[in-house]
This record gives structure tokens, sequence and C-alpha cells, in this order.
């Protein structure tokens, strides 16, 4: 009989077709990360737009005219990055010496992903 050395053409494809599902499987996930990690990336601007709003009104004085009952809103380009943010502010008196600023953030491309944050000053207290 006759040693045979090598691989068959069956080996070869079978082992082929093993090695491209893992790599097809491997791309598959790098994309779905990358697609996370963007979204991770326009939260964290989000919410650090939003942190600076907060802080800004926090700076004011409580009979401050910003700080006056109403909505507002506007556009903000993100530092270190060419996204544009909407961020829109309410701000409420709910009682005589206490307001509530509800404040929403989001890219200009994508309405539906939205940071709310709430901040509640009191004149009594100071903050």
């Amino acid at each position: 009989m006759k040693k045979s050395e090598g691989f068959s053409l069956i080996e070869l494809l079978i082992s082929f077709a093993i090695i491209t599902l893992f790599i097809l499987g491997t791309a598959q996930l790098l994309l779905y990360s990358l697609a996370i990690k963007s979204s991770c990336a326009n939260n964290m601007s989000a919410a650090g737009i939003c942190r600076t709003k907060l802080e800004y009104f926090k700076s004011l004085p409580y009979d401050s005219p910003e700080l006056d009952p109403g909505e507002r809103s506007e556009n903000i380009l993100a530092q270190g990055k060419k996204d544009s943010y909407f961020i829109k502010w309410n701000i409420l008196e709910s009682n005589l010496h206490l307001k509530q600023i509800e404040i929403e953030c989001h890219p200009v491309n994508h309405p539906i992903k939205k940071t709310h944050i709430i901040l509640y000053l009191s004149q009594e207290l100071g903050f």
C-alpha cells in the first residue's frame, strides 16, 4: 500500500469553512463594539453639555433673569467633535423658594437618544 502524505481536498475545505466562520463572527463583534462605542461617546458628550449648563445655572443668583420660568433651547457644537447637539431646558417655579430645571440634550442627528437631567434650586438653602 502506498502511504499518502498531506491533506485531502475535503479536509482543506472543512478547515477553511471553520476558519471563515470564526473570522466572520469576530468581524461582526468588532462592528457591534464600534457602534456601541460611538453611542457611548454621544451619551458622554450630551452628559457633559448638560453638566456644563447645570453648573452655569448653579452659579447664577436665585433671582437672575436667566432663571425665570419658561422653556428655552439652543444648538451647541461639542468640543473636539464635529457633532452638533440640541439642548432644551425648562425652568419651573414649583414653590416660592424652589425652582426645578429640566435639561434635555441629544445629538441633532439622533433625536431619540436623549440625556435628561433635573436640578432643583432652593433659595433658602442657597443651592
